[in-house]
Formats: C-alpha cells, structure tokens, sequence
C-alpha cells in the first residue's frame, strides 16, 4: 500500500496486490531506488 497527498488533506492511496512476499519486496525497493534518484528519499 503506498499513500501519497498533500499535508492537513485527504490522501490518495493505492493497494498493490502481489502473488508472494518477495515480489511486494522487490517492487518496495524499486519504488525506494525511484525515489531517491529523484531525491525525495
């Protein structure tokens, strides 16, 4: 589950389903390394 939104507002959340523990893992990393590139982490 990722939630994103402005501060004091309603946030957006969006639930990703994965088949097994380790795939949800490997797209939370993914999403991290995303982030980072960008600077927001």
């Amino acid at each position: 589950m990722r939630e994103w939104g402005r501060i004091s507002r309603a946030s957006t959340v969006r639930r990703d389903h994965y088949p097994s523990p380790v795939e949800a893992q490997v797209a939370v990393e993914a999403k991290r390394r995303d982030k980072e590139k960008r600077g927001y982490a």
